[in-house]
């Protein structure tokens, strides 16, 4: 009986679908993952670049890794079926504007300064920030 139910359990394993190589993590990645979460899954990137908030990682077969604080969207390898996952962070923005990465990093400009005429009979230097600087005449003999 013993014997039966052995070979039945690994008839059914052998019969059991299984994923295809190198499917299973990508499949895995979950929206909204911590950083750690992700390389846990993944393993490490081939390339790691940074900047901005943003972090790619490049992985085998043009598969590529998004994040910004988390798990944003992913690209998967293009030898597999599965499908890429994304999340627009700019429109979860209030007020997005069409160049939304461009306008956020360009600062406010600053406010326009009141419109004054200063007339420079009225200034007065004092006489402890005048600097004077030599200067030489030729005369002609």
């Amino acid at each position: 009986m013993r014997k039966g139910t052995f070979h039945v359990v690994l008839l059914a394993l052998a019969l059991a679908p299984s994923p295809a190589p190198g499917e299973e993590p990508w499949s895995n990645l979950k929206l909204g993952m911590t950083p750690e979460e992700a390389y846990l899954t993944l393993g490490f990137p081939l390339l790691r670049t940074a900047g901005k908030g943003f972090e790619t990682w490049t992985y085998d077969d043009g598969a590529e890794v998004l994040l910004h604080g988390s798990l944003i969207g992913w690209t998967t390898p293009r030898s597999l079926p599965a499908p890429a996952r994304h999340v627009d962070v700019w429109r979860n923005r209030p007020k997005a504007d069409y160049f939304p990465t461009f306008l956020a990093a360009i600062p406010p400009p600053p406010p326009p300064l009141p419109a004054t005429r200063i007339d420079p009979a009225t200034l007065e230097v004092p006489s402890s920030q005048r600097t004077f600087l030599p200067f030489y005449v030729y005369r002609r003999r």
